[in-house]
């Protein structure tokens, strides 16, 4: 009740107008990033200037959570950023702002003016490293001399604490700094590492220490969990601005910087650049802008090995996710070859035939409660075979012991969240289990509890095993006589088993049910209309004939598509959710029942393509489809897109505000209908 009554003071308080929802992200290939609102008034616990991991540490931590800036330009003191006060306290007022404008092509960059001055301010983070770099630069537009120097304070405000909890006023923090030159240094906490910020040009330090209480975050209020925090200042550091030169902030928890923090920055611009050169790509479009924001999910992991972080802010690095984003993130850039490198990553983590649902340090402390990210793995490969990006020698080298052993695993139900049945079909789940990409759970119970034969992991299992049926006779493997079999058994009873005559699409599920002590189960079908059904038109491989194919995507497409994704339930159905909002029990109530997803739209995509009779037209429907995301890559997560969407009109952005398989799918679909 308080959370609710407190929700009602805030959005009676604030002005909706101040109230940004719109956030920019930056990163730097380990899974570290900085991220805020276009204001800068972090609204998030998981806004930082700097957030990354700490040895020892499973998750990453906020270090900084932000600088105040102010400037003072003659006589007159404005800001470059505010923030959110309980109950209901913006600081400072609007008046003290200076007018703004952002973008984010390359990085996060805001124009700040007033009638006489303009400040530009830019943001980016140095690849490989935990390293967060802030460029300065002032222009004075008038003919006053006076104002061809002003003054920059920047008070910075410490959390150090993990990136899932809020930091609250403790006498256990120590305020202590050490200077050595430019650079300050901060170590608050013994087992945290230090903080340091270091500048390009001479800078004072204003001492003293003190908590300034009570920042809200309303993003997290939304969300129903704790949203105040309490943050450490330990004084303030003020430097000069003069005309037309850039001063450079640099925050690390490095040791000594090696360059300059310009040559940092120089260097760092410079990759991005060259990052859209070579894929031939324009600043403005569509693909670029996708192409940009596919870069900041790819993260390099231990022991020269790659990953994809599922999404950020809080997301980590997630099996079947990395299998659905590897293509759009990766084909047709200079970083192709990493494919190999996260496929064998994730590969070198499989335990009874499954490649973990989310990895850990080791195997014993991954999660491997996924039936299909295995199924998923093939699909990955074949995006890249088919379109010559991995060859059959490397295939047959570092892939394919692995590939038949996942066969066999499956079929031998070594797992224990799966059996192979008469059918050749695969069951999985429980009333308790969530193994599905449908996988929120509520009070400890699935919120979709989707058992026995669902149709989308045997479409997965069927297009494995016609993928491996291919392999086995371009290797002339003897293992191409069992995965035959497999895949002629499972063709022959998919649409027997899934088929609903009467509604002319899939059924999400298959239960086989025993009944008065059969011997043969009675197969008791669930009729709920999803978008699962469309993984057995989109893989390379459909177990469907051509008139159930066309049936089911009709029906699809005028009951679930939505402008940014298919709804996971339709509007008919007595569990449909409309709004994802609440607290956590809400919203995972709402996630998999009528929920947006916009990672959908690939399968979908692909489903469209295989059944059209007018390839050229329906390959222009797609690209005003996905043209339509413009608006949406400027708004909420800028230059990304979000993880899901309110089912209901105007489908509100919701969940993660960078997602990765949202960002794949979109851009591995725009390259097959551009390219």
């Amino acid at each position: 009740m308080y959370i609710n009554h407190m929700a009602t003071l805030l959005q009676s308080t604030l002005d909706n107008k101040l109230l940004v929802r719109d956030e920019w992200l930056d990163t730097n290939g380990l899974g570290s990033y900085s991220s805020s609102s276009i204001e800068n008034c972090n609204t998030r616990r998981y806004h930082g200037l700097l957030v990354c991991r700490q040895p020892g540490f499973e998750h990453r931590f906020v270090l900084l959570s932000k600088f105040d800036e102010t400037v003072f330009i003659g006589d007159d003191e404005f800001y470059l950023s505010k923030n959110y006060f309980s109950p209901g306290v913006v600081v400072p007022d609007q008046e003290k702002l200076l007018n703004l404008e952002f973008n984010q092509e390359l990085n996060p960059k805001w124009i700040f003016r007033n009638h006489n001055s303009q400040i530009t301010k830019e943001l980016l983070m140095v690849y490989g490293q935990d390293i967060t770099l802030i460029k300065y630069t002032y222009e004075n537009l008038s003919r006053d001399r006076d104002l061809n120097l002003i003054y920059l304070n920047l008070r910075p405000f410490l959390a150090f604490r993990n990136f899932n909890h809020l930091s609250k006023e403790n006498d256990t923090f120590n305020f202590d700094y050490s200077r050595e030159e430019k650079t300050i240094s901060y170590k608050p906490y013994p087992s945290l590492s230090e903080l340091k910020i270091s500048l390009s040009e001479d800078f004072k330090v204003e001492e003293f220490s003190c908590w300034y209480e009570n920042f809200l975050y309303p993003e997290e209020l939304d969300r129903g969990y704790d949203y105040e925090e309490d943050l450490a200042c330990p004084g303030v550091i003020s430097l000069k601005l003069e005309s037309k030169k850039s001063v450079y902030v640099a925050v690390h928890n490095s040791g000594e910087l090696k360059k300059s923090l310009k040559s940092l920055w120089s260097e760092e611009f410079s990759r991005r650049a060259k990052l859209i050169k070579s894929n031939n790509l324009k600043n403005a479009d569509m693909l670029s802008q996708l192409t940009y924001s596919a870069n900041q999910f790819l993260i390099k992991s231990k022991n020269d090995t790659y990953s994809i972080i599922a999404g950020y802010h809080w997301f980590g690095e997630w099996g079947r996710d990395t299998m659905i984003s590897l293509p759009g993130i990766l084909l047709e850039t200079s970083l192709e070859k990493e494919f190999t490198k996260v496929f064998k990553r994730f590969l070198d983590f499989k335990r009874h035939g499954l490649i973990p649902n989310m990895i850990g340090d080791d195997v014993e402390h991954s999660a491997y409660n996924s039936v299909d990210a295995s199924l998923w793995l093939f699909w990955a490969l074949q995006q890249f075979y088919y379109k010559k990006k991995c060859s059959l020698s490397l295939i047959k080298k570092e892939f394919w012991e692995d590939l038949k052993d996942i066969i066999n695993a499956y079929v031998e139900g070594r797992s224990a969240h799966l059996k192979f049945n008469d059918l050749g079909l695969i069951e999985s789940g429980t009333e308790q289990d969530s193994l599905t990409w449908m996988d929120a759970r509520v009070n400890g119970l699935a919120v979709t509890p989707r058992r026995g034969m669902l149709v989308e992991i045997n479409a997965l299992w069927f297009n494995a095993l016609s993928f491996v049926e291919e392999l086995a006779i371009e290797f002339k493997d003897p293992f191409k006589d069992k995965v035959s079999d497999l895949k002629d058994k499972v063709k022959a009873n998919y649409t027997k088993v899934f088929w609903l005559e009467d509604k002319g699409y899939l059924a999400d599920y298959v239960l086989p049910t025993y009944v008065n002590g059969s011997q043969s189960p009675t197969l008791i079908p669930n009729k709920q209309l999803r978008p699962n059904q469309l993984l057995a038109i989109s893989l390379e491989y459909s177990p469907l004939g051509k008139f159930e194919q066309v049936s089911l995507v009709r029906i699809v497409e005028e009951e679930l598509l939505t402008p940014f994704g298919l709804r996971t339930l339709n509007k008919a159905d007595s569990q449909y959710k409309g709004h994802y909002e609440g607290d956590v029990n809400l919203r995972d109530a709402a996630y998999h029942n009528g929920t947006v997803w916009a990672w959908l739209l690939g399968p979908f995509f692909d489903a469209l393509l295989k059944t059209t009779d007018n390839l050229d037209a329906t390959k222009k429907r797609i690209r005003t489809m996905i043209n339509y995301f413009d608006s949406h890559l400027k708004h909420g997560g800028y230059y990304s897109v979000s993880e899901i969407f309110d089912g209901d009109e105007p489908h509100a952005p919701r969940g993660c505000i960078a997602q990765a398989w949202s960002v794949a799918e979109l851009r591995r679909i725009l390259l097959q209908v551009d390219r």
